[in-house]
């Protein structure tokens, strides 16, 4: 935990909206307000002014205000997709990662809103866990927080949120660690490396199936960690397996444990939150006995997320592209470098009575432009201004200037990047001219492999069955005449008695 602030953290669920005030900054988070509010169908069945209205209602409640927003999401929607970027360095693998990802989509990589987590570095390659969700999933509520006067800074992940909170009350995370996280909606497989998240799954395991079919979620769990750890490659293991947010009656829980492989221990993360709810209002939530049930994770992601946004580790933030606050980190920095640089003129001005402010100041000013010339090294490590800092640079001016010059060359030339790669087929257009160009009546598609390249000529293989043995001569040359694929070599046929295969190797072109 980096940073001290009061964060306000906005969920939306299928029929209610919730707000959890977080104070960030001591040893343990401290949940200041937590406020519900349903979501009221109107008569013309518009979510939306549904939406801006319960959030209002919210607002009304919250005193004093927090220091800023943000929006946590259902990871239930996310699109996760380990990838191996080849090469390191953390600016080349950011601008990698949607490239990397793309081939895996079945639909256009422009609908989704990406973010990730760097693994680990092996071999000049670097492991990532790229994690995506669609920006129409996040329009309808980041469009209602903005028109109930809301403009969060960020958007993370409720699985985010839970495996931050859940480092949090442990000092010493080290190895491999599996998490189960259970909320009502379902659970969350997570794996966590240190303090590096490097896996996490939705698996439909509600407190009731756990309850009820205990041996289902036992081999859901292993059956996921045992591909987990093939897919690694190494000799790792895992210690144990921490469950949070359900607790187990006691024969439900010795069958659980005992189709587990490994030993399992039970955690309540609101232990890990200062509670600083009023108290009348917990005592009724007592008797009507909800409280079990309304932080069942509930709130614990929220908090999590918030802990998230001042520092913790993990943390995503989907509030980028068309989603991401208009100029918001330039309009910051040139704030807080102006306001900066004026209280130091103006200190001055008092002479000596102020002398001791001034200096303070001037060191906060060095400690300011230290920083962005520290970003901006690291950035941009390879531009002529950034091998020595000017000594004229106060409260680094110069710096931010140079920064922007460099971040305009940089998106002029697409960060290194070929732009054969923008104008590559995607799957639709070659599965489009396949499928024009070979008969149905005579061939019919099986398999089609289309591998990942960073040229734009990609490797694709075709596999199919021949309904009649006598046409592959001629669907063959009907297939060399496409503008799109480009053919090499002969078909490799293989007859069986029940039936004809045939194997096309090609490339895009």
């Amino acid at each position: 935990m980096n940073l001290a602030a009061r964060i306000g953290v906005v969920a939306f669920g299928e029929d209610c909206v919730r707000l959890a005030i977080v104070k960030t900054g001591g040893k343990l988070p401290v949940l200041c307000e937590e406020h519900t509010e349903p979501i009221v169908p109107t008569d013309s069945g518009d979510r939306s002014s549904s939406l801006v209205s319960a959030i209002k209602q919210i607002l009304s409640k919250v005193k004093p205000k927090p220091n800023s927003y943000v929006l946590c999401a259902d990871a239930r929607f996310c699109v996760v997709r380990p990838l191996m970027v080849p090469f390191k360095g953390k600016s080349k693998v950011a601008a990698a990662v949607r490239f990397e990802l793309e081939p895996y989509l079945a639909f256009p990589i422009e609908e989704l809103v990406t973010d990730h987590c760097i693994i680990r570095e092996v071999d000049g390659q670097t492991e990532v866990l790229a994690v995506g969700i669609r920006k129409g999933l996040l329009e309808e509520s980041l469009r209602a927080l903005l028109e109930a006067g809301i403009d969060p800074d960020g958007i993370s992940l409720d699985v985010a949120g839970l495996t931050a909170l859940w480092q949090c009350g442990r000092q010493n995370v080290k190895g491999l660690n599996a998490v189960l996280h259970v909320l009502d909606s379902g659970a969350f497989l997570v794996v966590v490396q240190e303090k590096t998240l490097c896996f996490f799954r939705h698996l439909p395991l509600s407190p009731e199936t756990l309850q009820n079919d205990p041996r289902t979620g036992a081999r859901e769990v292993m059956n996921t960690l045992r591909s987990f750890l093939a897919s690694r490659k190494t000799d790792e293991t895992f210690g144990s397996l921490t469950v949070t947010g359900f607790e187990f009656e006691e024969s439900s829980r010795e069958i659980f444990e005992s189709h587990v492989a490994l030993p399992v221990t039970y955690a309540d993360l609101m232990q890990s939150v200062r509670l600083q709810v009023p108290k009348r209002k917990r005592e009724e939530a007592e008797e009507n006995q909800e409280v079990s049930a309304e932080h069942r994770n509930t709130w614990a992601s929220l908090v999590g997320v918030a802990l998230g946004a001042c520092g913790a580790f993990p943390s995503f933030n989907f509030r980028q592209g068309d989603l991401a606050q208009k100029q918001a980190w330039r309009h910051v920095l040139l704030q807080g470098i102006f306001t900066s640089v004026l209280a130091a003129v103006l200190l001055v001005s008092y002479g000596f009575f102020c002398y001791i402010d001034y200096r303070r100041n001037q060191a906060e000013i060095e400690r300011i432009g230290a920083e962005i010339w520290d970003l901006f090294s690291k950035t941009f490590p390879t531009a002529e201004t950034a091998k020595k800092r000017p000594s004229q640079d106060i409260g680094g001016v110069l710096t931010f200037k140079f920064m922007d010059e460099e971040f305009k060359k940089s998106a002029g030339v697409g960060r290194g990047f070929s732009p054969e790669l923008l104008t590559r087929p995607t799957l639709l257009d070659i599965l489009a001219e396949i499928t024009g160009t070979l008969s149905p009546e005579k061939v019919l598609l099986t398999d089609l492999v289309v591998r990942s390249s960073n040229t734009r000529s990609q490797p694709v293989t075709l596999i199919g069955e021949l309904k009649d043995p006598g046409a592959i001569t001629q669907e063959f040359e009907k297939l060399k005449q496409s503008k799109l694929l480009k053919v090499t070599g002969e078909p490799t046929v293989s007859s069986k008695p029940d039936k004809t295969t045939f194997t096309i190797v090609a490339s895009t072109q």
